[in-house]
This record gives structure tokens, sequence and C-alpha cells, in this order.
């Protein structure tokens, strides 16, 4: 929606195709598709697959990421590395390939890079064009009745966890100014009536003045929300902010708990320890606050006796009546982050081609012990069976 506002503020008219909707395959001058690693690959090549005849540009997270490899296949004409507005604009514009910033373009002569485009603050990136989506259809797709919006206000990590790569690709924090959050929220409730927002933003609290201010303006919108923050954060913050913050609609914090083996947290540079992650469950629930947690396995060097740990933590938790929400991930080896490196190092294969890359996704297991397998998939079919009103689980890393 960021593309799209950036487009038609040029002047240029789009269409939003999201495959979750219906798949359709409007008339178009020039294709964008986005994907992510894994599935969203193979939806984008078979939808590329209908132009034949048209310029078809990726980017997103998996072409910045491996945009040569990206650009290499057939069915890709161009490659956008990083952020997209201006670059997109340049090309809706015909402007020279080679003059924009960002592009990797291809010809008879091979493939051609141009030097990178400038970095744009989350702040100064066009607001989304949230007339291009029907919001409706998306609350259709929830479970249970909900009306969630999810909204990113910031956007950014100072943090390098080796197994992400949103620290190496956004290192750097942005928010946008609380009044214009408030102002688009209200709006967007009046227009859509709905009552919560999943805040997106990788890290939330990071800015502390910010995020207080961020309090402020959505508190006088009456919306219920929840975030995602880290543990060694929640630890740090006074108890007054968290109040500040509880009693702006804040009711559910996500915290990336990873494993419970300090071993483990060191060699994936989580920055944390079991000890701060059970203070930070322990502190948020002592304060009426909702705790989701995220959980990985099978990361280069774990051993059995890590993933023991770490399944001991979870069993040791669910005792907490404030734990609203697990997910089980097995390790996915993402390109750029130190953790691949290693996963090369130990004898993992990569993938070499985007189609490729589209068969690797959350459920990826082929690298993972059989050990550790049975045991989590043991605890998710637990999960399942016996907590569904306590437990919001997660089947191949999709949540619910």
């Amino acid at each position: 929606m960021v593309l799209a506002r950036a487009l038609r503020e040029g002047d240029h008219d789009v269409e939003i195709v999201d495959g979750r909707l219906g798949v359709s395959y409007p008339d178009a001058d020039l294709v964008g598709v986005s994907a992510l690693t894994g599935n969203q690959i193979m939806d984008g090549l078979e939808f590329s697959g209908h132009y034949p005849d048209t310029p078809v540009v990726w980017g997103g997270w998996h072409p910045t990421l491996l945009p040569e490899e990206t650009v290499a296949n057939d069915l890709v004409d161009y490659v956008v590395e990083g952020q997209g507005h201006e670059a997109l604009l340049k090309m809706a514009n015909e402007e020279d390939d080679a003059e924009i910033p960002g592009l990797w373009w291809k010809d008879y002569q091979g493939i051609h890079r141009n030097d990178p485009a400038p970095y744009t603050p989350f702040e100064y990136l066009p607001r989304p064009d949230w007339n291009r989506v029907n919001l409706q259809r998306y609350f259709d797709l929830m479970p249970m009745g909900r009306r969630e919006l999810p909204y990113m206000a910031s956007d950014g990590c100072v943090y390098r966890c080796g197994y992400c790569s949103i620290g190496y690709l956004k290192h750097k924090w942005s928010g946008v100014s609380p009044l214009v959050v408030q102002e688009e929220l209200r709006k967007l409730k009046w227009d859509y009536d709905f009552d919560e927002v999943w805040l997106c933003d990788d890290l939330f609290f990071l800015n502390r003045p910010w995020s207080e201010d961020f309090c402020g303006a959505i508190r006088d919108t009456g919306l219920r929300w929840h975030c995602s923050s880290r543990a060694d954060i929640i630890s740090k913050i006074p108890e007054e902010y968290l109040v500040v913050a509880r009693e702006s609609g804040l009711y559910k914090v996500i915290l990336g708990i990873e494993s419970g083996s300090n071993a483990t947290l060191k060699r994936i540079n989580k920055g944390t320890t079991v000890a701060q992650n059970f203070g930070a469950i322990k502190r948020l629930s002592s304060m009426g606050f909702d705790v989701g947690c995220h959980f990985l396995f099978g990361t280069p060097g774990e051993t059995r006796a890590d993933a023991d740990l770490t399944l001991r933590f979870i069993r040791k938790i669910l005792l907490n009546r404030s734990i609203k929400m697990l997910s089980l991930y097995y390790y996915t080896p993402y390109p750029g982050t130190d953790l691949f490196d290693r996963w090369v190092e130990g004898g993992g294969r990569p993938p070499v081609s985007l189609a490729e890359w589209g068969r690797v996704g959350w459920h990826r297991v082929e690298d993972i012990d059989p050990y550790v397998v049975k045991r989590v998939e043991r605890l998710r079919s637990f999960l399942k069976r016996r907590l569904p009103g306590k437990v919001a689980y997660a089947i191949f890393g999709n949540l619910f």
C-alpha cells in the first residue's frame, strides 16, 4: 500500500492483487511482485507467468536478500533491492533502467546492478493507501469474528539476532508521528468499525519517548492493541511506564523467547538470558498483561539437551494463566544472517534458484534432529488437543 501511494501520487493507476482473497490478472503496463522466502515465491512465479509481454519487477524481503538469483529467473525482468517506492515510480515513468538506483535488470549482455538507493527512514515513507484494499474482506478471514487491524507505526531493529534478517536489512529505527497514527486509526475505525490493532512494528518500547507519545495517541482512539518486544527491554522499563501502556489499551505483549537454553541464546546472539525471559513473563503477568511467546528449534549447534531445556521452559510457563499464545518454529536459514553461514559451514545445502527457495518454509524439518522434531510435534499436538482455549498455537508457524 506504500508503493500504491507513491504511484498514485505520481498519477498512475494501481490495482493490488492479494492471493489470499483470490487471484486475478488485471491488464497492466507494469507488474510488481513482493515475496517473502517460501510459498510466496511459488505464488509470485505463477502470477508472473501470466504476463509474458509485460515488464515484471520483483521486490520485498527475499529479492532483496538474493537479488541476482531472483532476477536470473526467466519470469522476472527486474528486481528492486531494498525499498521500492522511488524505483517503482521511476520505472512507471519509463525512466532509463541504468539510471534507477537500487534496480537489478538484464539484457542480452547479462545481469546489471545499479548503485543502491539511499535508505528512507520509515517516518518519511509515503503513508499506506488504505483505499486500495477492502479491509472488510480481511476481517472476514479472521477466526471467531475478530476485527483486528494489522498496522505499523515504526520500523527497524538495532539488534543482530543470528537467525533474523530484520536487523541486517533494517538496522535503524524510525517511527511515524503518533499524531499521524492517531488520525489514521480514527479514520479507519470510523470506516471499518474494528476494535483492536495488531501493532506489527519490529520492536515496540525500543524508543521510550516515542512509545510513550504513541500510547497517549492510541489511548484517545479507544482501541485495544497488542505488540511485540524483547525480554531485556521489558525487564528494564519503569513500572509507571508499563502502566501508561496498559491504560492506553495495550493488553498483550509478544516476546521472542526462542530458547530455554542459555547456550543456545548466546549462540544465536539473542542478547537475553533464560532468567531475563522468565522475569519478563512474570513481570508482564503480574501487571495484568496477556503474554505470547515465540520459540525456535533446530538452530545450528543446538543439542538435544538444549531442545529439552526449551521444552521444559515451555511446560513451566504453561502454568501461568497469562500465557495466551505459543508459537513453535523450526529454524529457516535466511541468507545474509550469521546463522546462515554457520548452517552452510555445518553441511547445510542452500537452494540455488528462486524456485527452489519457494519450497523453503517454516515447516522445514529435513535438517532438524528427528528426536527434536518428534518432541516438538508431540507438544504441538498436546496444545491443540488439551489447551485450545488457553493457548493459540502455531502450526508450521501460522499464527491464529
